[in-house]
């Protein structure tokens, strides 16, 4: 389900061949581009018009087929369950909207992947999301209202020694947000602007 709803999200077109599938797999298809082929693996004429194959079927036999099928055709296959026959494996992926952390073992131990994608997750709380969009926007004002390289690049590293995360939790990023709106449209040089910063890092 969750290399499904990866594969979904990257914007791809999903068929998933098995005479049974859980309720979730159901839900996703009457919601996004996904396609059910309710019966079993009918061999490699499945496979000719796909570009990325999962062979994750819970039947050891069927998922080896699946792989020589892959490999006759030259397409990137991963095998569940073992990485040798596997032509890429899959990290552990922790998003955070624009955010994207990946941790891969290289197919040494996918548990282990998975264990330290929970603890990026403890660390990386979902305040993440909104720094990282904030600074997306800032990225945007910064290239609309400041021509000077040197100065855009101040204001990218002043802007990341504030305690942004902090002002999130606090719900007071929307101050920063105005202020900085509002000194973007002041033509300053690099060092009025590192004072400017300085300035308003003591206010907080």
């Amino acid at each position: 389900m969750r290399r499904i709803i990866g594969l979904v999200e990257a914007g791809a077109k999903v068929t998933v061949i098995s005479p049974q599938c859980h309720s979730d797999i159901h839900r996703l298809a009457q919601e996004s581009n996904v396609t059910i082929a309710s019966r079993h693996y009918n061999g490699i004429d499945d496979l000719k018009t796909a570009e990325l194959v999962f062979a994750a079927t819970g039947d050891k036999i069927v998922n080896n087929l699946v792989a020589e099928d892959a490999r006759t055709l030259r397409i990137p296959m991963n095998h569940l369950g073992d990485t040798k026959l596997s032509t890429f494996i899959v990290p552990a992926v922790l998003r955070r909207g624009r955010l994207i952390m990946t941790v891969s073992t290289s197919g040494s131990s996918p548990g282990l992947a998975k264990r330290i994608r929970k603890e990026l997750s403890a660390s990386y709380g979902l305040e993440y999301e909104v720094y990282v969009d904030f600074l997306a926007e800032l990225r945007e004002w910064v290239h609309a209202e400041v021509v000077d390289e040197q100065c855009r690049a101040i204001i990218f590293h002043q802007v990341l020694n504030f305690d942004i995360i902090e002002l999130i939790k606090l719900e007071k990023l929307q101050p920063l947000r105005l202020w900085l709106q509002n000194i973007l449209q002041q033509e300053l040089q690099a060092d009025e602007w590192e004072q400017r910063f300085r300035d308003y890092s003591n206010k907080l």
